[in-house]
């Protein structure tokens, strides 16, 4: 009733998604996975109270990054994009960048606070297990080794290959343009092909697993 008497955390945020918007505009691009991405995806008032000032806003960025990024140079980069978008004069104590983070516990009651970054990896196209694992799978119609690409969308290959140095690669039915979408279905002819298909996937990187070593 007096909003005069304070400042609201939301005076902030139209900066920050304008520097959102730049730091997106300027990101690196890969030959094979083309450019990393970063889009807001959520914004929190607190207090959640609609007749109440909110002193802190969260604006939640997500951020599909390129091999060889680091948390530490996401942050910064956040960072200085919002140094150059907010308002002059605005005080440091007004704002902060962190990485989003969980409390995680095992089954063995093991906790520990946990940041949700997830690094990049790539396989190259031409590398030999990748080859393997294509002639193995083939194609659902026709003759001829599967189709090798990137996904578009992220998933937890970064911390297998990306921080433990174990190859991956991705094979499922399905849609892409459909994955991680309201809109996520799943051919039940197609479903049965892949499945039929994972033995033999398994055994073809299994032997060239075993040759190579």
């Amino acid at each position: 009733s007096a909003p005069e008497r304070t400042r609201n955390a939301l005076d902030l945020l139209p900066a920050a998604l304008h520097a959102a918007t730049r730091l997106a505009a300027s990101q690196p691009a890969n030959d094979v996975l083309g450019p990393a991405t970063v889009v807001p995806t959520s914004v929190e008032a607190r207090p959640e109270s609609r007749n109440v000032i909110p002193d802190e806003v969260v604006l939640v960025l997500d951020w599909r990054v390129l091999p060889g990024a680091t948390l530490e140079g996401l942050v910064e980069d956040v960072r200085r994009a919002l140094e150059e978008a907010l308002p002059a004069g605005t005080s440091a104590d007004a704002w902060e960048v962190r990485a989003a983070s969980e409390h995680q516990v095992t089954y063995t009651g093991l906790a520990e606070d946990k940041n949700l970054f997830t690094p990049g990896f790539l396989m190259e196209p031409d590398d030999p297990l990748v080859l393997a694992a294509a002639r193995a799978v083939g194609r659902r119609e026709g003759a001829g080794d599967a189709a090798v690409r990137p996904w578009t969308f992220a998933t937890d290959g970064g911390w297998s290959c990306g921080v433990h140095g174990i190859a991956t690669i991705g094979f499922a039915p399905g849609e892409e343009r459909f994955a991680h979408t309201n809109r996520e279905r799943l051919d039940l002819a197609e479903a049965r092909w892949a499945f039929e298909r994972y033995p033999v996937l398994i055994d073809a990187l299994h032997a060239y697993l075993a040759g190579a070593a």
